[in-house]
């Protein structure tokens, strides 16, 4: 039996390495990261690295990972809301409201890496479109749950609805990545203005 202070220690490196990994993946991008970067940037050999992750793969595998469980624990608290549209705000709070400004930026250059490398390897690729269908779905249901409350005007298809949210989170994350003088904050709260006034039934 491992010691509870080990096994602890464990879950705590292997955490920090993952961070770093993160940080690295979005400063210079999966392919222009190594091992041997995101170790120099927690004071670690790359030797150590290796103790917890066999290769660059295996730790963009655990980062996808977790950014599932964030996922999931987004549409959890979306449960929790009272009607549809508080659960598509908070959708969107979670996205761009809970998280500084600068931690954003970085977070949205990382998908815009991670988008051009899925371009040419198919693993990306693959577990992109996955990752996608599976928030689709999720969010079309909340829309249909809407919609068969009356709470969403019944002539929308909730597929498409879902789609076009995602959509515009993307771009989002794209113009705050690459628009240097955007004041994201004004801009984001004019865009819920017209994000939130047409779908809904009064």
């Amino acid at each position: 039996m491992v010691p509870k202070v080990q096994e602890e220690y464990y879950k705590f490196r292997k955490q920090e390495i993952l961070a770093a990994a993160w940080k690295c993946f979005a400063e210079k991008g999966y392919k222009g990261s190594t091992m041997r970067n995101i170790a120099e940037s927690i004071g670690l050999s790359t030797g150590v690295i290796y103790n917890y992750f066999k290769n660059k793969d295996e730790l963009l595998d655990s980062l996808l990972e977790l950014a599932r469980e964030s996922e999931q624990q987004i549409f959890d608290s979306m449960a929790q809301k009272d009607n549809s549209k508080q659960a598509i705000q908070e959708f969107f709070y979670t996205c761009f409201e809970c998280t500084p400004f600068d931690a954003l930026k970085k977070s949205a250059k990382l998908n815009i890496y991670m988008w051009a490398e899925a371009m040419t390897r198919r693993k990306i690729m693959d577990q992109t479109n996955v990752q996608f269908n599976q928030t689709l779905d999720k969010l079309s249901q909340f829309i249909d749950d809407g919609i068969n409350r009356g709470e969403i005007r019944a002539d929308l298809d909730s597929r498409s609805v879902a789609g076009f949210y995602l959509a515009l989170i993307t771009g989002l994350q794209v113009q705050s990545a690459l628009i240097e003088d955007l004041d994201f904050a004004s801009y984001y709260v004019e865009i819920k203005k017209i994000l939130f006034g047409n779908m809904w039934q009064e």
